[in-house]
């Protein structure tokens, strides 16, 4: 999801502003951009890293990704580059790894920016129970945290590990290998979805159904759609709605959404009528139907929009000061973005703003080489073209 704009989701269009910010604090810092430049401030408003980069993520394990002119690398909280800005693509640390690529080949780099798997597979993907699927000559394997190739590249196609088992294709059809590489259950089905809470789904002439390690159908093939369960549920389809079913197969929630979620925080947001509420996981509908938008439960409070206005709604149904935000973004470490009247601010859990900030670029004549004023409460700067603050005044 891109950062800079009002990216909302489930299919609301982004519209680009002048400033944004980009989400919620993580290892102290949050991302925000002017102008197309990416850089961070900190709880206090100070920006700590500058307006500098054309992209920039929200910080994972200590470090974020961040590119220039095209090309990818890392930054620590300090603002330190921990590797050269060479990579076409890079994800997320995870376990202590990041995966890469350079010159349309993968590989992994340590949290010093070290190439500890040198990019030479065509493809990739992170490490998951110890293990990262790799792929070389269309053909697909896996490999160790060392680098090791502990499973031939011998499938058409794969999915990573998940349970102690993962997904392969064999000749069109799919089955699963454990972490020896043995296959456990023949490949027979059209197709299949990784391993979760000790089952996968399975289709067969378009119909899903479940089945256990053993390979054992425990649910039948009976639903149009299924999706992995979570938290002893799964949401499935038959035709064109939707509802959700325990893992003995018993339905939970009626089949009569246009669009259900996974399971968060024990609520999950469902579609009727092109209106957005929620069910708890005995499928009453705690929060009816009512919102233009709708987002997960986190930390406690869902994003919904109301009347064309974003707030915060709280478990017990009510919102929290009321829809009032021009946009409202997700809480994450008890912080939240949004934008009103006053301009940008973070709030925390109770309501309260962290801070306000707002942005400026309609002066008749500002200083060269500057490219707007920044109001962050009570301290207003200059921006200049390399992302850095010059205060002007309190």
């Amino acid at each position: 999801m891109s950062i800079l704009g009002l990216s909302q989701a489930y299919g609301q269009a982004q519209k680009k502003v002048l400033f944004d910010i980009g989400g919620s604090f993580s290892n102290d810092l949050a991302v925000v951009a002017l102008e197309g430049k990416f850089g961070y401030i900190n709880k206090s408003g100070i920006m700590t890293i500058p307006l500098y980069y054309d992209y920039a993520s929200t910080f994972v394990d200590d470090r974020a990704i961040v590119r220039l002119n095209g090309k990818m690398g890392f930054v620590s909280n300090e603002g330190l580059l921990t590797t050269l800005l060479k990579y076409d693509y890079a994800e997320n640390y995870n376990n202590g790894k990041a995966l890469v690529q350079l010159n349309n080949k993968f590989g992994f780099v340590d949290k010093d920016g070290k190439e500890v798997i040198t990019p030479n597979y065509d493809f990739a993907m992170g490490f998951t129970e110890g293990l990262a699927l790799i792929e070389t000559n269309k053909k697909y394997g896996f490999m160790n945290e060392n680098g090791q190739q502990v499973i031939e590249s011998n499938f058409d196609f794969a999915l990573p590990f998940s349970g102690g088992l993962a997904a392969i294709q064999q000749n069109k059809k799919f089955g699963f290998v454990d972490k020896n590489g043995l296959v456990v259950i023949l490949p027979k089905f059209d197709f299949v979805g990784s391993f979760s809470e000790d089952f996968a789904w399975v289709n067969e002439d378009g119909k899903y159904g479940f089945i256990n390690k053993s390979g054992d159908l425990a649910i039948p093939m009976v639903f149009d759609d299924a999706r992995n369960f979570k938290d002893g549920f799964c949401v499935v389809g038959i035709g064109n709605k939707y509802g959700t079913i325990d893992v003995e197969g018993n339905l939970v929630s009626e089949m009569k959404y246009d669009f259900v979620d996974d399971f968060s925080e024990g609520k999950a947001l469902v579609r009727k009528d092109n209106f957005y509420g929620f069910i708890d996981t005995k499928g009453n509908e705690i929060i009816a139907p009512k919102y233009e938008e709708a987002h997960p439960f986190k930390e406690g409070i869902a994003v919904v929009k109301q009347k064309g206005k974003f707030g915060y709604l709280q478990a017990d149904g009510k919102l929290m000061a009321g829809a009032k935000y021009d946009f409202a973004k997700d809480f994450a470490n008890g912080f939240a973005a949004i934008k009103d009247k006053k301009g940008y601010s973070f709030l925390n859990t109770k309501g309260d703003k962290l801070m306000v900030i707002k942005v400026r670029n309609d002066f008749d004549k500002m200083p060269e080489n500057v490219t707007a004023q920044i109001q962050i409460n009570d301290f207003k700067y200059w921006c200049k073209n390399d992302g850095n603050l010059s205060l002007i005044s309190k």
